[in-house]
């Protein structure tokens, strides 16, 4: 794909056009309309989430503050209650839609037996890809995330690698960040959870807990396509026979190097 230093209307209509006629372009799809229903209200509720974080921190520092009124804290008391009863409204409406589709729900269940991931999480991966229909392969996807990794390097000039945040479409979806960050923070503290064992492999090569987190959100986005892809249930067996075998190797290596030493 070319590019020109300008951008007007015309220019812009022969870049389609010349897009068109170079690229194989898929047909579009129209979202389908319980999934449309179940993203907006996901979104809907990480909206309400966030100002319950915002006036639970603000009810924080009035209470810890000087000589702050009492109805001030009485007000914003029932605000954050107000606003989790919304939360429990809008979760009970997102049940209803998953239970009424046999399909969403037989996926839910199967995605959900891994450690850490719950139903939110998984519904708001599902409905922002539409049924993953808005990727083809996972490399698409964890672009479509914008949790690929983007290097900026020119001459002796070289940053920091970081996340794109952008996506292949040049937004990368937020949304899907956020669902899967809390899920990826237990998983690194969960000592029981296989992916442990790789959060401490990222951080032992990289000291940054954040770049282990994200690491983590990556390989869990992955897992519930795989899943999704495969049909098949989490083997919780599997996975920890493959940290066992991690552990081992990194036993005999840990031993070889003391008896060269």
């Amino acid at each position: 794909m070319w590019e020109v230093p300008s951008k007007t209307d015309e220019l812009d209509a022969i870049m389609l056009c010349r897009m068109g006629l170079e690229r194989t372009l898929p047909i579009w799809q129209a979202p389908d309309t319980t999934l449309r229903e179940i993203k907006l209200l996901t979104r809907e509720r990480s909206q309400y989430q966030k100002k319950k974080t915002a006036a639970i921190n603000q009810l924080h520092a009035y209470k810890n503050g000087f000589d702050v009124p009492k109805i001030i804290i009485e007000r914003l008391e029932q605000e954050i209650e107000s606003l989790l009863d919304t939360i429990v409204i809008i979760e009970q409406q997102l049940s209803v839609l998953v239970e009424q589709e046999k399909d969403i729900k037989q996926t839910i269940d199967r995605i959900t037996k891994v450690p850490g991931l719950g139903v939110i999480s998984v519904l708001t991966v599902l409905a922002e890809t539409n049924n993953f229909s808005l990727v083809n392969n996972i490399k698409q996807l964890v672009s479509y995330a914008g949790l690929d990794v983007q290097l900026n390097q020119s001459g002796k000039s070289s940053k920091r690698a970081r996340i794109s945040k952008k996506g292949h479409r040049g937004n990368g979806n937020s949304h899907i960040r956020k669902a899967l960050y809390m899920p990826a923070l237990a998983a690194c503290n969960s000592k029981n959870s296989s992916l442990h064992d790789f959060y401490e492999g990222v951080i032992e090569k990289k000291p940054c807990k954040k770049i282990g987190v994200i690491a983590v959100e990556r390989k869990l986005l992955i897992l519930i396509y795989s899943l999704w892809k495969s049909k098949e249930e989490f083997d919780v067996k599997r996975h920890q026979s493959q940290k066992e075998i991690s552990c081992t190797i990194q036993k005999n290596k840990s031993e070889l190097v003391l008896t060269l030493n």
